[in-house]
């Protein structure tokens, strides 16, 4: 087992209280007001971090030597060694010993002012919310197989506490890098960053640009429909289409709407009317209509034979099988005449 590697605190370089304008120290009172919630948030989450690193501890000593080879176990030895870098961080040691060195241990007053950079460790943080992150998908890939389902449901709700925990401790690292950035702004203005990771300025950029990013695809949407509205023209929009009407006794044969002149019409009306002289109806009419009109035959109804009840067929059945059984003599009706 490797040895534990906690990272030492920065040396703190105390100047004296006057060296500051006076106008500034509300400012540094309520900084460290802030800083003293930053810490005990701080210290709340690294407590439940602990107990659930100790509780993983527990579960790998216990299957280290039948899981060795498992594939879900690698990512068990994975959020083991990033959670014992988190833990050798020491985030609350470092933040609360910043937060002391501004009083006198017995006065209790803000006397000395120290210069100090404060290390948010935000890198091995994100690193491991992505490791525990890719875990907790692979354990859910895990328990569809069934193979010891328990240990890796119980190793998925701890991944996943982790996960939430991780968060939290982002959200709290964010706030104490900004209120370390303005006390430092009041200590040392040279040496203090301008954007703070995790200020409101940064805070508003991300999201001015997720809007431009949203009003982008919202102008390349319009322009795609744009684009697709000829196509979308040539679709059948239902408008009304005249058809051919059937009269009784045509036979099927089609005639035109009175509204819209067909070009048969147009040629019946010529042939009737062809230099003035009317001309025989016979001759105008299509040859199909007058062979239709002369071979037509008046259908003759054929009389079908009408279905027997069941109760006839079924008695003529049983009187045929009387006819059809015959009684049998034996030698004593033959002797006495019967």
């Amino acid at each position: 087992m490797d040895g534990e590697r906690y990272c030492k605190p920065p040396p703190l370089v105390c100047s004296p209280r006057n060296s500051i304008d006076p106008i500034s120290y509300p400012l540094v009172d309520a900084s460290l007001k802030d800083l003293k919630t930053c810490s005990r948030r701080l210290q709340t989450v690294s407590a439940i971090v602990g107990d659930e690193l100790k509780i993983l501890e527990r579960l790998y000593y216990k299957g280290k030597n039948q899981h060795r080879s498992a594939l879900f176990w690698k990512r068990v030895v994975e959020i083991r060694r990033y959670g014992r870098r988190l833990s050798e961080a020491s985030l609350w040691e470092t933040l609360e010993l910043f937060r002391c060195s501004f009083f006198e241990i017995y006065e209790g007053v803000m006397e000395p002012l120290p210069k100090f950079t404060i290390c948010a460790f935000r890198a091995r943080e994100d690193e491991m919310n992505e490791r525990l992150m890719e875990a907790y998908r692979h354990f859910k890939l895990a328990m569809q197989t069934g193979a010891f389902i328990q240990l890796i449901l119980l190793l998925a709700a701890i991944t996943s506490r982790l996960l939430a925990l991780t968060s939290e401790l982002e959200e709290i690292l964010q706030l104490a890098a900004m209120v370390c950035t303005r006390i430092m702004q009041v200590s040392d203005p040279a040496r203090a960053p301008q954007h703070p990771l995790g200020s409101t300025q940064n805070v508003k950029a991300t999201e001015v640009s997720v809007v431009d990013s949203a009003l982008d695809d919202v102008k390349i949407t319009k322009r795609s429909l744009n684009e697709t509205e000829p196509e979308l023209l040539l679709e059948d929009t239902g408008d009304a289409v005249a058809r051919p009407i059937l009269r009784p006794g045509s036979r099927g044969i089609p005639i035109a709407h009175p509204e819209t002149p067909s070009a048969t019409n147009m040629e019946y009306r010529s042939s009737l009317t062809n230099n003035g002289v009317p001309m025989d109806v016979s001759e105008a009419l299509p040859s199909i209509v007058l062979k239709h009109a002369i071979t037509a035959k008046p259908t003759s109804t054929v009389n079908k034979p009408k279905r027997k009840n069941k109760d006839q067929v079924l008695s003529a059945d049983t009187e045929k099988l009387r006819k059809a059984k015959k009684k049998k003599k034996d030698e004593i009706d033959d002797i006495f005449g019967f």
